[in-house]
């Protein structure tokens, strides 16, 4: 919810114009074990909405004056989830709203702003004769849209631009109407992370301090699991498995996965827009992150991402490496059109000069989608623009990397992004993708990436790398998706 606290405003309500006159219809939730929401269906034609509320409550009385200047999911929204209701509670308000055709004055003083607004008034009471579950409220799609130009889509309705698809600032319980924990072995996963995906109570998952914090642990660490598991044991995942693979037997090189980590996926598939995601990399040598537009669809295939993935954001945990270009200071941001081609992208770099990790503070990751170009932006300025060659994106790839797949890249230039992706957020450690056999820390890479024992030797060094691991988390603040 966007809401703005400004110090003085001063409102002038005048007659609403013909064209402009409704009467919106305005509802009213008390929530268990707190909380109240005041909400009304959006309109292309308010500009803003000024609530005043009084809150006469058996244990405290409230007094609130505030500005919502924003949709969410196509409803203005005025909520205080902290705030105890009991039954018998009177909520008294007055809601200002102002239409498009507002005239707006705004002195350089923001202390003395004006208003003059063709709008609507309700003045009424609500009493608290029940407590509610909270809900969420379910988005609002098929409306007018204030400008007929809009290029991202939904998969049931359309959006308008600027709507606001996803927003989660992670103040309480992950909402599971939003996010799906997953819960797999990813044996199929195209990077061959050493690591299984549970959802769990012990943590891998959670939310505290106003984050979602994604964090990767040992697995012999778990109840039920000891080194020897991990060589001769079996992990069993079919309860609320979310995945193609859950279970698998450890048997000769092939060990467990020895980490266990977290991820998480969006319920909300679009095509086009932009994602902002403030956030902390995890820190510790072998970890990275994953922040992916991946496909809802496999329209060009399923195997090697060949329908296409992107890294919105990724720095590698490592504080120090032989090869700089792969250390916590350097960030990357790629498309990936098939993994067999995966170092197509990798010259696109920021690299931090002030001696520190991407990991040591949050940092603003954002994506901007559209037919014609991805770009990618850090803390509000873009680093990097990916634009479609002659013959598309695929223009980028190598001859030795054009295989069959290829050719069915022929459709839109911006191929394979021009279907509807969703959002996954991760914590992924080692793999046959992200540290090539020629990166060393001060004590080598355990594994060789082609090495059919690659899990194995890298548990194998673990006394080298578990003391780096200081920070093997991502933390993530908050994540809004805003149609274009």
């Amino acid at each position: 919810m966007a809401v703005t606290r400004i110090a003085l405003f001063i409102i002038f309500i005048l007659p609403a114009l013909a064209q402009d006159s409704f009467t919106p219809q305005i509802t009213v939730q008390a929530f268990k074990p707190k909380g109240f929401r005041i909400y009304l269906p959006g309109d292309a034609k308010i500009k803003f909405l000024r609530i005043q509320v009084e809150l006469n409550s058996t244990v405290h009385k409230y007094r609130l004056d505030e500005f919502v200047f924003h949709e969410t999911k196509g409803y203005w929204v005025f909520e205080k989830p902290d705030i105890k209701l009991r039954i018998d509670d009177v909520i008294r308000y007055d809601i200002f709203l102002c239409t498009k055709n507002s005239i707006i004055t705004d002195p350089s003083d923001d202390s003395n702003r004006q208003f003059f607004c063709n709008g609507y008034v309700k003045a009424d009471t609500f009493n608290v004769t029940n407590l509610d579950e909270r809900n969420e409220l379910p988005p609002v799609y098929n409306r007018e849209c204030l400008s007929e130009f809009r290029l991202t889509k939904v998969p049931n309705g359309e959006v308008c631009a600027g709507d606001v698809l996803l927003e989660e600032h992670f103040d309480d319980l992950l909402n599971p109407e939003l996010w799906e924990v997953q819960h797999y072995i990813p044996m199929d996963h195209p990077e061959h992370p050493f690591v299984s995906y549970q959802n769990i109570d012990s943590g891998t998952v959670y939310v505290s301090g106003g984050s979602l914090n994604i964090q990767a642990m040992i697995q012999t660490e778990l109840q039920g699991y000891n080194q020897e598991s991990l060589y001769k044991g079996s992990l069993d995942l079919y309860s609320g498995c979310t995945g193609r693979v859950c279970a698998m037997h450890a048997m000769g090189p092939m060990i467990l996965p020895p980490i266990v980590s977290g991820r998480v996926r969006s319920r909300v598939p679009f095509k086009y827009g932009t994602i902002h995601i403030r956030a902390k990399m995890p820190i510790g040598d072998w970890i990275y992150p994953e922040m992916l537009l991946e496909p809802l669809a496999n329209k060009y295939g399923s195997m090697f991402y060949s329908s296409g993935a992107f890294k919105i954001a990724m720095a590698r945990g490592n504080r120090n490496l032989n090869d700089t270009k792969y250390n916590s200071k350097v960030l990357q941001g790629r498309p990936i059109l098939n993994s067999k081609c995966k170092r197509v992208f990798d010259y696109y770099k920021k690299q931090r000069t002030d001696n520190s990790s991407w990991g040591d503070d949050f940092h603003i990751y954002s994506l901007t989608w559209q037919p014609g170009l991805i770009q990618l932006s850090i803390d509000g300025t873009p680093w990097v623009t990916y634009t479609p060659g002659s013959s598309g994106l695929r223009s980028w790839l190598p001859k030795a990397c054009r295989q069959d797949w290829y050719t069915l890249l022929a459709g839109p230039k911006i191929a394979p992004f021009d279907q509807h992706f969703y959002l996954s957020l991760g914590v992924a450690v080692g793999g046959t993708f992200e540290f090539p056999d020629n990166v060393v820390a001060s004590y080598g890479k355990p594994w060789k990436n082609s090495d059919s024992r690659a899990a194995r030797d890298f548990w194998n060094a673990r006394l080298d790398w578990l003391p780096t691991w200081t920070q093997p988390v991502l933390s993530v603040d908050y994540v809004k998706i805003v149609a274009i």
